[in-house]
C-alpha cells in the first residue's frame, strides 16, 4: 500500500513542477513561486477537530483524535467527504479543497490536502480512512482567506470571554451577508451539518458528497458511531442523539475536549448562570435595548455583549431534533453552551419576529438538536 502511495505522491510533485512559474529572463521555472509548493502542518499550534485555513499551498494534518495526541488508527487512506460555499452553489473540483491525499513520505502517514489560488471561501470536512474504507476520524477545514480569529477577537463585558466575530464555520461577519450564518452542531459532535443556502431560507445549502437520511436513535447510536458517521444525523424527539449514554453529557466540557468543534486555543463557551452571554448581560449597569434586525435577519449586540461596533448574530435557524430538518432560518437563532441540565443543554437564543431573547440562564434544549457555536478563546 505504502509504494501506492508514494507513487501517487510521485505523480502531484510532478504536477507542482510543470505549474511553476517562469522566472524574469526565461530561462526556467521557478516552483518555489508557486503557492503549491508551499507546506504547512496544521498541527503545529495544536491539535483540534478544526483548522482554519487562509493561504493556498499544501496542507498536512497529523492524525491525532481532536486535541490529543492519541493516533487514530491504522491510516490508509484519506477522503474529502463534502465541500460547501453555504450557498445553493455546489463547488467544483477545485473549489475550497483541489485533493485529499495520504502523504507517506515519512514515518507517519499524514493526511493532506491542497488548496488551490485563488481561494475560494468555504467549509469541507475531510476523513482519514483504515484498509476497509472505514472512517476513523474526520476534521472540519474552514477556508477563509485573510481571517484572522485572533485579530477580529471580540471582547465581552464582564469578563466574560474573548470570543470570535462569527459563528464557527462563518466565513463573514458581515450583517446580511449569507457567509455569516456558519455551520450547525448536535450538542457534544465535532463534525458539523450544514445551514440554509440563504439569510432567509432554509434549505439546506449545497454541497459535494452525499447526505445520508437520518437515523433515530437507539442501540449502537453513540460516540463511536457519529465519528465513523460524521455526516449522518441522528433524531431523538425527547433527548440526546446518544439517548441512554450519559456520557454524552461530558463530549463537550469547560476545558477543551476530544469533541470539541472549535479551532486549536478555542472550545464551546460555558453557559448557564455564569456563562458567556448572562455574564456579559449581567455587568450591564441597565437593561440594555435589543432589537432584532429584519433586513439583514439578525440582531447586533453591540453595547449588549461588548464595545465592538458590531457584533453580529445571524438568525441562522436550527435543524429539527425529530426530523433532521432545518427551520425557521432567517428569524432565530440557538447557540450551544457547554453547560448541562440533566439530559438537555443550555443555550442563547433569540427570534426577531417577537424580538425575544433567551438566556442560557433561562431555558435548555435536547441536545438532539442542531444550532450555531460561537467559539470563545480558552
Amino acid at each position: 500500500m505504502k509504494n501506492k502511495l508514494l507513487f501517487a505522491l510521485a505523480v502531484v510533485s510532478a504536477a507542482l513542477v510543470a505549474c511553476g512559474k517562469q522566472d524574469d529572463e526565461g530561462s526556467g521555472y521557478r516552483i518555489e513561486d508557486d503557492p503549491l509548493y508551499k507546506k504547512y502542518y496544521l498541527n503545529e499550534n495544536g491539535s483540534a477537530n478544526c483548522y482554519i485555513v487562509t493561504k493556498p499551498g499544501q496542507y498536512l494534518l497529523k492524525p491525532v483524535k481532536g486535541n490529543t495526541d492519541e493516533s487514530v488508527g491504522d491510516v490508509r487512506g484519506a477522503k474529502i467527504l463534502w465541500k460547501s460555499f453555504g450557498t445553493d452553489e455546489v463547488p467544483g473540483d477545485d473549489d475550497i479543497i483541489g485533493y485529499c491525499y495520504v502523504d507517506a513520505t515519512t514515518d507517519i502517514y499524514y493526511v493532506a490536502f491542497s488548496v488551490l489560488a485563488p481561494i475560494k471561501n468555504g467549509n469541507a470536512v475531510i476523513a482519514a480512512l483504515d484498509n476497509t474504507n472505514k472512517i476513523l476520524w474526520s476534521w472540519h477545514i474552514w477556508v477563509c482567506a485573510d481571517y484572522d480569529p485572533e485579530a477580529t477577537a471580540q471582547v465581552y463585558y464582564g469578563n466574560a470571554g474573548t470570543v470570535m466575530d462569527r459563528n464557527l464555520g462563518a466565513t463573514s461577519a458581515t450583517p446580511g451577508d449569507v457567509g455569516a450564518l456558519g455551520l450547525l452542531y448536535q450538542w457534544g459532535r465535532k463534525d458539523p451539518f450544514l445551514g440554509g443556502n440563504g439569510i432567509k431560507s432554509s434549505t439546506r445549502a449545497a454541497s459535494t458528497g452525499e447526505w445520508p437520511e437520518p437515523v433515530a436513535s437507539g442501540s449502537g447510536k453513540n460516540e463511536q458511531y457519529a465519528r465513523e458517521h460524521p455526516m449522518v444525523f441522528i433524531t431523538n424527539g425527547s433527548g440526546s442523539w446518544n439517548y441512554g449514554n450519559h456520557l454524552t453529557s461530558q463530549l463537550w466540557s469547560n476545558y477543551k475536549s476530544v469533541e470539541d468543534p472549535c479551532p486549536p486555543g478555542w472550545r464551546v463557551p460555558d453557559g448557564h448562570t455564569d456563562g458567556l452571554w448572562q455574564r456579559a448581560i449581567n455587568s450591564l449597569s441597565e437593561a440594555a435595548e435589543i432589537e432584532g434586525d429584519e433586513v439583514n435577519r439578525g440582531v447586533n449586540f453591540s453595547g449588549v455583549f461588548g464595545s465592538s461596533e458590531t457584533i453580529w448574530y445571524p438568525a441562522a435557524g436550527y435543524i429539527n431534533n425529530v426530523n433532521g430538518v432545518i427551520n425557521d432560518v432567517g428569524n432565530s437563532a440557538y447557540l450551544w453552551s457547554v453547560s448541562n441540565s440533566n439530559y438537555m443543554s443550555y443555550f442563547f437564543g433569540f427570534d426577531i419576529t417577537y424580538d425575544s431573547f433567551t438566556m442560557p440562564a433561562d431555558d435548555a434544549a435536547y441536545r438532539s438538536y442542531g444550532q450555531s457555536v460561537r467559539c470563545v478563546k480558552e
